[in-house]
């Protein structure tokens, strides 16, 4: 039989059961799109999550005060007052195969601009937190060390804050208010977009960690210290040293807890891509199962 023929006769008998081809179609179209839908949908969780770290920074060990939960009461990450400006400086100074060290404090205030507010996060930071956290001044500049040295009133915002306060203009030069503080704007960050868990990136304002320190909070401690190690194969290595000099620097004795917590952002990304995938064979999976029941009814109708 030729070939010809055979298509004949199968489009023949498509068109005289015109019902039973549009059930046997629609079985497999809908366990094809399942499996299809299924498995996009748990990549793109996968890929959600992996860039909403990525984007905290590249080979990025974050210290956090406090101590790990290891049995008994124990204070919670970043509840206590142990770790200092001094910390940072000791870990940049002694400790190799780091590019950039940058500690920093962070609360909630009110931003005032005439008879516009917004409620949004203030960070103090240093210089070096622009690159740790990979961001990129739109307009303006960055803080500098004259900023932090003379401990300047001055902020960078983000997009989420500029186009609340200030619309379509552009802020750079004008003041806002701080907790009843002027701070002259002298930089806009491009947009990162939101996280992974739905924070907006963008909402925040970053000014000089000594300000924030002794203008805003009053405290003299750091909530926390961002490391940018200068490749992922160091990371284990360099984690080890800033737990050693940590321990020596507060005094903790052997056999005593840590008042501190190093986190490493290469072990939660490579924990979090394995969650992420065994969601999607789970959600293929279930696909799978459409695409089977599918494939049995048009067996039925064929045989």
């Amino acid at each position: 039989m030729l070939f010809s023929e055979s298509v004949q006769i199968a489009v023949t008998a498509l068109l005289s059961n015109k019902l039973r081809s549009i059930l046997t179609m629609l079985g497999i179209i809908i366990g094809v799109g399942a499996v299809i839908a299924m498995i996009s949908i748990g990549m793109g969780v996968k890929q959600n999550v992996t860039n909403s770290i990525a984007s905290l920074g590249s080979n990025m060990l974050i210290v956090m005060p406090g101590s790990t939960n290891k049995g008994g009461v124990r204070s919670a990450a970043g509840s206590n007052q142990k770790l200092k400006y001094d910390d940072a400086v000791a870990i940049k100074n002694k400790i190799k195969n780091i590019d950039y060290v940058s500690p920093t404090v962070n609360s909630s205030y009110q931003v005032v601009n005439g008879n516009q507010n917004w409620n949004t996060s203030v960070y103090g930071v240093t210089p070096e937190y622009l690159h740790i956290r990979s961001l990129t001044v739109q307009s303006g500049s960055f803080i500098t060390e004259n900023d932090m040295n003379s401990r300047n009133r001055v902020a960078v915002i983000g997009p989420t804050v500029a186009s609340n306060l200030f619309d379509e203009k552009n802020p750079v030069g004008k003041n806002i208010r701080i907790n009843n503080q002027p701070y002259k704007i002298i930089g806009v960050l491009e947009s990162k977009g939101q996280s992974s868990m739905g924070t907006d990136q963008d909402d925040m304002v970053i000014v000089p960690l000594t300000t924030a320190q002794e203008r805003l909070l009053g405290i003299t401690y750091v909530r926390s210290i961002n490391i940018q190690v200068s490749s992922s194969d160091k990371i284990e290595q360099v984690q080890s040293e800033v737990e050693t000099l940590l321990r020596q620097r507060h005094h903790i004795r052997t056999g005593e807890e840590d008042d501190f917590t190093v986190r490493n952002l290469t072990s939660l990304m490579e924990t979090m891509t394995s969650t992420t995938t065994m969601l999607t064979l789970f959600l293929g999976s279930i696909a799978a199962i459409s695409l089977l029941v599918g494939g049995i009814g048009i067996m039925n109708i064929m045989m």
